[in-house]
């Protein structure tokens, strides 16, 4: 045992017995806390390996259809992406 978990003990044994069982209660709590955060993680892993395999399937698509040959000069091109315009409904 590890001296965190002898404290914890000491500690909990020292208490009366309705507030070992909130004590117990929170124990719970946050081993439910630690499975959830668990099953998250692992879930958005998943998720991210997904929208990865996703995008690399749309790009592959766009490279087999030529989609931006008509691009001739793609720094011009991202910088009039770029340029500010009024927003709609807001022109100055």
């Amino acid at each position: 045992m590890n001296s965190i978990t002898e404290q914890i003990l000491h500690d909990v044994n020292e208490l009366p017995v309705d507030m070992q069982s909130e004590t117990l209660d929170f124990i719970k709590f946050l081993k439910m806390k630690l499975e959830r955060q668990q099953v998250v993680g692992n879930k958005s892993e998943i998720e991210k390996n997904q929208r990865k395999q996703a995008i690399g399937k749309i790009l592959e698509r766009m490279a087999q259809r030529n989609a931006l040959a008509e691009i001739k000069d793609p720094v011009a091109w991202q910088k009039k992406l770029r340029e500010d315009r009024s927003l709609p409904g807001r022109e100055d």
